[in-house]
């Protein structure tokens, strides 16, 4: 009883999946209900799970709501396991799609494990932001200014996330 208080109280039980702003493409032909068995990270429209992650530039700690400033986009190009030439490639695509929109979105690759790609600019050292966010494989993450979830894809697609960006901001 007292944590259904706490979740009320705190809206953080709040989520806007059924919003026109949202889109989620990692469950795209799936019924909800099965979509929320499969999928246990956050769905496009729930609040965004915090963590620890480090800058690849200096190795420092940060939390992830620290990259979250108030008023920009932030965008988290989830690796998972795959860390190769080919998949940079293909991870610069989302990044390709985010240019045009540079002063309302951050975006960041992020890698699992202390080892980091040419293009990651964060390191998830323990994997724990991509348990939480279910990244076992390319996930984007378009988180909002308020914290909750914009755009989520899984696998990684960057022509429905230009889609997404283009119906928002034009």
């Amino acid at each position: 009883v007292q944590d259904r208080i706490r979740t009320a109280v705190s809206e953080l039980g709040v989520h806007y999946r059924n919003s026109p702003i949202i889109r989620d493409d990692a469950i795209a032909g799936l019924s909800g209900m099965v979509a929320g068995w499969l999928h246990a990270a956050p769905r496009a429209g729930d609040r965004a799970p915090d963590g620890m992650v480090s800058r690849v530039a200096d190795r420092s700690p940060v939390r992830l709501f620290e990259l979250t400033p108030g008023t920009r986009h932030v965008l988290l190009i989830l690796t998972g396991s795959r860390l190769g030439r080919e998949d940079a490639r293909r991870r610069a695509e989302p990044l390709a799609a985010v240019v045009s929109f540079a002063d309302l979105i951050d975006a960041h690759v992020v890698a699992p494990g202390p080892a980091a790609p040419p293009d990651a600019t964060l390191l998830d050292p323990d994997g724990s932001l991509h348990r939480a966010y279910g990244a076992d494989d390319e996930t984007l993450v378009l988180i909002r200014p308020d914290g909750y979830v914009g755009y989520r894809s899984r696998p990684a697609d960057a022509p429905r996330l230009r889609d997404y960006l283009r119906r928002i901001f034009i």
